[in-house]
């Protein structure tokens, strides 16, 4: 995690930020005040895949195993398991553990949480595999999972089950979790209470208060009070616009997360694949980096696969900017008087990348036009078959296997089997659908390395997903707290920790 110093002009036009729940000074580490950019999704540990929704409920909520930077998986509920065969997992439910009830975590329970995760619209799309969840009848701590086929990626997948009780209510939250749920809502604000018999290192904060607060709504009186400590995922171009306050640090942590610009193969003149080929000659990686971003937070991506993901191929880096050869293809095929193309993106971040991409893309000849969506009107754009002409997302690589990003933004649509259902591109292309499902289910690594890089090249050939940069996660951070540890989704209120003298 790096500190970033930078320059601060605090628009006193803007709204003024009220966090009357958090008003109270404490002393010492008593409460722990955060804001998070926009509202949680739900309160259901296994109806979402949202990232600020995800770091806020990891609080309250755990799994079987946790992701570790580096590695593919660390235990965590589960203190070991074992994959007898290609359809067997067996785990073992760690000894000692109990639910903010008081209750002790059983194998039952564990059962009945990847049961209830399996029948969620949004949970069950990566555990569909699974085609029984047991409980071993000659040892009550043990869970039996068997899948359908080989599915060398099922420990990554119940990573994000949350462990609850067999009579689980989304609307009284109880886990396993460093923090206890007091009292709120999805739109805040939240307040959790630290968990007394946490199984691991307790939080360091008796309290902590959450608030629900959009860049547009920050004002001096933000930070020169005590109702805020921690500012989570900030936007850059918030960052870039204001100076650092006295007392404050800017925290930039590293992602694992990349930006992409997406291109619909079924909008004209994008249906042409020398055009596709064009759009990625004309947007210059480097300048769009040192345009948008201050320096340190962000970099310029290469190929669809990062480099520290499991199917990346070194012959695939792309550096391809070539404005005269991009203007010269747009128009000496016509497009240059063609359509304006949408360019859409989501409002709650995005918009100076969106125009710069646009900028380029005028530059060399196409008429785009940036337009901004919310969340969730955005997201259900990408999974609509009449979607955008171009779009620019962030798709985060939560383990280091490129199959997750495969199966649903590059093979084809199909809803019943819970493929594609973010391919917004249009894309279809049986050949590369095959590589794809034969790498999911490839037991052997080395084959399944093989196999996802076979499956980035012919994506790369179609042409439809541009790299476009690597996003540091950023925040705001009092001067005399660190955050420490790791994490895939939204700064989470655990790692939040007071500055050791």
């Amino acid at each position: 995690i790096r500190v970033i110093r930078l320059r601060l002009i605090l628009p006193m036009a803007a709204a003024v930020l009220i966090l009357g729940s958090c008003a109270q000074r404490d002393n010492g580490a008593g409460i722990l005040r955060m804001a998070y950019p926009y509202e949680l999704v739900t309160l259901d540990p296994h109806a979402h895949a949202n990232s600020v929704t995800r770091g806020v409920l990891s609080s309250v909520y755990e799994g079987l195993i946790e992701f570790e930077r580096g590695f593919p998986v660390r235990p965590w509920l589960a203190d070991r398991w074992s994959n007898p065969d290609e359809r067997t997992w067996r785990f073992h439910v760690r000894q000692g553990v109990r639910f903010h009830d008081g209750r002790p975590v059983t194998a039952n329970d564990v059962a009945a949480s990847i049961a209830r995760a399996r029948a969620s619209a949004i949970g069950g799309m990566q555990l569909q595999e699974i085609d029984s969840v047991q409980v071993d009848p000659e040892d009550p701590m043990m869970v039996v999972v068997t899948t359908s086929r080989p599915s060398p990626l099922l420990l990554t997948r119940l990573e994000s089950v949350g462990i609850v009780p067999g009579d689980f209510d989304p609307r009284r939250p109880v886990g396993t979790g460093p923090y206890v749920w007091q009292m709120g809502s999805e739109e805040g604000p939240i307040r959790l209470r630290r968990f007394a018999d946490y199984w691991k290192t307790p939080p360091d904060f008796e309290e902590v208060v959450i608030e629900f607060v959009p860049s547009s709504m920050v004002t001096d009186e933000t930070f020169s009070g005590d109702a805020l400590d921690v500012m989570t995922s900030v936007d850059v171009g918030f960052v870039r616009s204001h100076e650092t306050p006295a007392g404050w640090k800017v925290l930039a942590s590293p992602a694992i997360t990349t930006a992409f610009l997406g291109m619909n193969v079924s909008r004209p003149p994008l249906t042409n694949p020398d055009i596709r080929r064009a759009v990625f000659q004309a947007v210059d990686r480097r300048e769009l980096v040192a345009t948008v971003f201050p320096d340190g937070t962000a970099r310029p991506a290469w190929s669809i696969v990062p480099h520290d993901i499991v199917g990346f191929t070194p012959e695939l880096r792309r550096e391809d900017f070539d404005h005269d050869r991009a203007a010269n293809t747009i128009r000496s095929l016509g497009a240059d008087e063609g359509r304006t193309l949408e360019l859409a993106y989501s409002s709650q971040g995005g918009s100076e990348a969106a125009e710069a991409v646009a900028a380029a893309l005028e530059a060399a000849g196409l008429d785009v036009r940036p337009v901004g969506y919310d969340y969730e009107e955005f997201y259900a754009g990408m999974q609509s078959d009449d979607s955008f002409d171009l779009f620019l997302f962030n798709w985060t690589f939560r383990v280091a296997d490129a199959s997750r990003f495969f199966d649903l933004l590059v093979h084809s649509r199909d809803v019943e089997r819970s493929m594609g259902l973010f391919n917004a591109t249009s894309l279809k292309d049986d050949d590369l659908d095959l590589l794809i499902e034969n790498a999911i289910h490839e037991p052997q690594l080395a084959d399944r390395i093989g196999g996802l890089q076979r499956a980035l090249v012919a994506a790369d050939e179609a042409s439809v997903y541009m790299a476009l940069y690597r996003p540091s996660n950023l925040s705001l951070v009092r001067s005399h707290f660190v955050v420490g540890g790791f994490s895939c989704s939204s700064l989470r209120p655990q790692v939040v920790r007071l500055l050791r003298q």
